[in-house]
């Protein structure tokens, strides 16, 4: 099966140092992957080069395909409600109607304070946000850097069910980065590795973990040599 989105060989540097030196990836429909590296292995960097923000070298291929991402900390207008932001959000789209929002709204379990200013929400809250931002206009691949940071215990579980599915009943890819091995192992059907630049296929439980292990252990490393 053709993949969605396929990245072949992608290659970035910055001010002579190379960020990636050799990253592929394939994202299929119906799957969800989690893409797990140290802090500073190049996870966020791929993901911007996905999304057109950054320049590389190598191939990055997707035919006529939309592509929803949450990357990094999303913006927002904190003295605007969530709803008035989804709605502002909305004009940058063809065709997002008013019951596409609602849909959405209660899709990520938002109704409670959706109405509230943004100003007031928790972490947690303005991923959910951030992640209908992602979802506005039905993409067909999903990019997510991290979303489960700051999200509660009833939020990390809304959060898996909408990725499930999104994946499984309607078809979509999903790419995920986190650092939560246990709940990638929960949510994931694929796993990618990134290190030093360079991704890494793991296709067993025991080789997940024992990758998830050096490449954790490398960033701690690295963080006290600092």
């Amino acid at each position: 099966m053709e993949p969605l989105l396929s990245i072949k060989n992608l290659h970035k540097s910055k001010k002579g140092k190379n960020i990636l030196s050799d990253v592929n990836i394939e994202l299929h429909k119906g799957e969800i992957v989690g893409f797990i590296g140290a802090n500073g292995a190049g996870k966020t960097t791929t993901m911007k080069c996905m999304m057109g923000l950054y320049s590389f070298e190598g191939k990055i291929e997707k035919g006529e395909i939309k592509v929803g991402a949450l990357i990094e900390e999303p913006c927002f207008y904190p003295y605007m409600s969530g709803i008035r932001n989804l709605k502002i959000d909305s004009m940058y789209y063809k065709d997002v109607s008013k019951k596409r929002i609602e849909d959405i709204v209660k899709e990520l379990d938002m109704s409670q304070y959706i109405g509230q200013k943004v100003k007031r929400y928790s972490l947690g809250m303005k991923q959910r946000l951030g992640l209908a931002f992602a979802l506005m206009d039905d993409p067909d691949v999903i990019i997510l850097d991290e979303p489960m940071n700051g999200l509660d215990p009833q939020g990390v579980v809304v959060l898996r069910n909408t990725l499930k599915k999104l994946a499984h009943e309607k078809n979509k890819a999903i790419l995920i980065s986190s650092h939560i091995l246990s709940e990638m192992q929960v949510l994931c059907d694929r796993f990618v590795f990134i290190k030093d630049g360079r991704t890494f296929d793991i296709q067993t439980d025991d080789d997940l973990e024992k990758k998830y292990m050096e490449i954790m252990e490398e960033g701690m490393e690295l963080c006290l040599n600092l």
